[in-house]
């Protein structure tokens, strides 16, 4: 990216494109989820998820327990409609893995989940009761970019939660991913023939292998 005033962060005669975090920014976050103890669990959870798989607020915060899977080879999230989402919902269906922090997350997630869930049907369990889709993407939204801002990342509209799908973006082209897993990774549609090939195993190890790849570039921007 080539150097920004101040007044491109601040939307004033710049682009109202979302931009990727950088790794200073990144690094303040970070900082601020582990260190902040009256920050709920739920926003720590969500936004570590969304770092490292470039799912969307709305996309997280809709999910129910039967959305996540940890017990294959592959653990992911599976981002579809549910019962929170409703069948009409617009999701960009796609099953992520899950690596470094968003593992973590989602594992204390699912463990928290399961310890209200009772009788009712993992289907039916939402994984985040303070961020359910059902409540809206901009009230989830506003949240998570209220502990953004609270981390100390600058105070733009081109720098919010939905930056993280941003930055995930750059580091798989950084990483050399090819499209075809980018789109499957981020729910882009695409009609090659790539994007259909192998069976369900075979793609999650390859979005998988992606994904470990484009860890290291994160926050590889100016």
């Amino acid at each position: 990216f080539p150097p920004r005033r101040s007044s491109d962060l601040n939307g004033a005669g710049g682009s109202s494109d979302r931009l990727p975090f950088n790794k200073a920014m990144l690094e303040k976050i970070d900082a601020y989820l582990a260190s902040n103890s009256r920050l709920g669990h739920e926003t720590v959870n969500i936004l570590r998820i969304m770092k490292c798989t470039g799912a969307g607020p709305g996309e997280v915060g809709g999910l129910v327990l039967a959305d996540v899977s940890l017990d294959g080879d592959v653990p992911y999230v599976w981002i579809r409609q549910n019962t929170l989402r409703g069948v009409k919902a617009s999701v960009r269906d796609r099953q992520v893995p899950l690596v470094g922090d968003a593992l973590v997350a989602a594992r204390d997630a699912v463990e928290r989940a399961k310890e209200r869930a009772g009788d009712q049907s993992p289907d039916t369990v939402a994984l985040f009761l303070s961020f359910r889709a059902d409540r809206g993407a901009d009230s989830i939204s506003a949240k998570l970019n209220k502990a953004i801002r609270a981390a100390g990342v600058p105070r733009s509209p081109r720098l919010t939660a939905y930056s993280y799908r941003h930055t995930l973006k750059e580091a798989l082209r950084s990483a050399g991913v090819a499209d075809y897993l980018q789109r499957r990774l981020l729910g882009h549609s695409g009609a090659g023939v790539s994007d259909r090939y192998g069976s369900p195993r075979a793609r999650l190890a390859d979005a998988l292998a992606a994904l470990e790849s484009a860890m290291t570039y994160l926050g590889d921007v100016d």
